[in-house]
């Protein structure tokens, strides 16, 4: 079977606050062409000011020397790499936000998974019943 080729299409997830966008790019085109279309996204999406292109940066998260991604640390990614360089297909792509110091910052909100609410909404359901087994008829 010959070896699979990479894609000349990735597709990205782009998170920002509470917005996931998915953005497809070619795989050669360098990541600082992405800024102008997430900016043109978030604004089709949110009411904010109008950004700028100096003031959003991507990040992917950081991973630690086992591939597993560390909980709120991030890497900025080289503008000048291509997208194929810089992140794999499918991949969550942070957008930051210059903050009133001068520096960058992701602003996601992640979804819970379980709320207390439904911890008890599970105590409701009922468990897997034995009566309704039938059984064999006697000769």
């Amino acid at each position: 079977m010959p070896p699979r080729r990479d894609p000349k299409q990735y597709t990205l997830s782009l998170r920002t606050h509470k917005t996931l966008i998915y953005l497809s790019v070619p795989a050669t085109s360098p990541i600082s062409s992405l800024i102008p279309r997430v900016i043109s996204a978030i604004h089709q999406f949110s009411d904010s000011k109008k950004l700028v292109p100096k003031d959003v940066a991507l990040a992917k998260a950081k991973r630690n020397e086992r591939r597993q991604v560390v909980p709120g640390e991030y890497e900025l990614l080289d503008g000048t790499k291509s997208v194929k360089d810089s992140v794999g297909n499918w991949e969550s792509v942070y957008v930051m936000f210059r903050d009133p110091d001068g520096n960058f910052k992701v602003v996601v909100t992640l979804p819970q998974t379980l709320d207390d609410d439904d911890d008890a909404a599970m105590d409701l359901l009922p468990g897997p019943s034995t009566s309704s087994k039938r059984k064999a008829p006697s000769s």
